[in-house]
């Protein structure tokens, strides 16, 4: 789903926003995939979405619009000297142009009334950064240093970029729109991050998708699914979506008041949470974009209006992912990663839905003394029920017939999302 999400956002790029103010707010995020090799498909996901992108300009017939849908993906190891340079739009295809005039039905020029000159589409910087190994592309070796705080000036889609290229030249990337999509093992992501990328936002601003396992979907070769569509048919799908997604969108009325309303909730919670708060802090901007997202990919050419089931859509996608990916998350929020037992223990709780003390200790390989700090957390987080036989208790003690029950899923319980 969000590597879907991630092929939309890059072939869309500046062409159509949602409301924000007086800013506008495209939709473009990072995105990190993380599960254990060989067993999530990471680089299928990823694949599949790049073949995608390559090939969704050639169904686009008008050559005008094929310039402004020219896709420029950066792929895997670059440097952040490279990186900028990469994203230069004369680099971009098609090299013999570097933009056209606007013409009217008639073939004349479309004046510009601020200057009174013709008007010109210049090529814009606009990037799709592809990373199949996220510690390769952004660890901790030395040609990577500066790499996650460029990565978070070119997040910013309405503030220019200025750099020097490696011969002192003045760069200037205009146009924002940049997207990035990575793969990674748990124990790749939590060695290859370094102190700058736990602090300084990245995190924040980067959707962590975390695929332990992927139950029911066992296939001894790839299946191609009966009357599917083919690689040819998701590009002209992806084609049609990119060349009618144009202009701006705004929330119904009702999509307006619920996210209204979800946002005093979510905004209540955020303060409370002295854990996550900061890795936390864009969600609310995030579900927008999933949102707007969603509604550009239903094939509507009617109001431009992200609508109520939209929204709602894009919360549960949103707060799903983010349930998920908790585990991965732990020792992140305070800049260091000195409790991931924390996180592998609520793994394996929710795994079995039901662990006893002594289970959790030998098959686990938990300290009685982890035991107590983890089992404390999640029961204070309300994902871990204990039970001594039918007693509820509130705190862990050291009796080996204590029990684990596993309840985190009610915190996507979907009562609050209908208030």
């Amino acid at each position: 789903m969000w590597s879907t999400l991630f092929a939309l956002s890059s072939a869309i790029k500046r062409e159509a926003w949602l409301r924000f103010g007086n800013d506008k707010l495209y939709t473009n995020f990072y995105c990190i995939l993380v599960g254990p090799a060989g067993i999530a498909h990471k680089t299928e996901a990823i694949r599949d979405a790049v073949k995608l992108l390559k090939g969704f300009g050639e169904h686009i017939t008008n050559a005008e619009f094929k310039i402004v849908k020219a896709m420029n993906i950066v792929a895997d190891k670059i440097t952040p000297e490279a990186l900028p340079e990469a994203m230069r739009p004369r680099n971009k295809e098609p090299l013999d142009r570097q933009g056209f005039w606007f013409t009217d039905k008639e073939g004349k020029p479309i004046m510009n009334p601020q200057t009174g000159r013709p008007l010109w589409y210049a090529k814009t910087s606009e990037t799709a950064i592809v990373a199949h190994e996220f510690a390769t592309f952004a660890g901790q070796q030395r040609y990577n240093t500066g790499l996650t705080d460029l990565l978070l000036a070119l997040y910013e889609c309405e503030t220019s970029f200025t750099t020097r290229t490696i011969t002192r030249k003045k760069l200037e990337l205009k146009n924002l729109h940049t997207t990035l999509i990575a793969g990674t093992t748990l124990g790749a992501f939590r060695s290859s991050l370094s102190e700058n990328v736990r602090t300084d936002g990245f995190l924040s601003r980067s959707v962590m998708v975390y695929c332990p396992a992927t139950p029911g979907r066992r296939f001894s070769r790839p299946r191609i699914v009966k009357e599917g569509p083919s690689d040819a048919d998701l590009q002209r799908r992806l084609a049609w979506i990119a060349e009618h997604a144009v202009g701006e969108f705004d929330l119904s009325s009702e999509a307006d008041d619920f996210y209204d309303k979800w946002y005093v909730k979510w905004w209540d919670d955020l303060e409370s949470d002295t854990q996550f708060q900061g890795l936390r802090s864009r969600i609310h901007v995030l579900v927008l974009k999933v949102a707007l997202l969603l509604r550009l990919q239903r094939y509507e050419l009617g109001p431009k209006l992200v609508d109520k089931q939209d929204i709602k859509d894009a919360i549960l996608l949103v707060r799903r992912t983010w349930f998920e990916a908790l585990p991965i998350m732990r020792g992140f929020e305070d800049g260091n990663v000195s409790k991931p037992f924390i996180g592998r223990m609520e793994s394996f709780i929710r795994d079995r839905l039901k662990v006893d003390r002594l289970a959790l200790v030998r098959n686990g390989h938990f300290t009685a003394a982890e035991v107590r700090e983890g089992i404390t957390m999640l029961v204070e987080e309300g994902k871990v029920e204990i039970w001594k036989g039918k007693e509820s208790r509130s705190y862990p003690t050291s009796d080996a017939k204590e029990t684990y029950c596993w309840c985190g899923e009610r915190w996507l319980g979907s009562k609050d999302m209908e208030d």
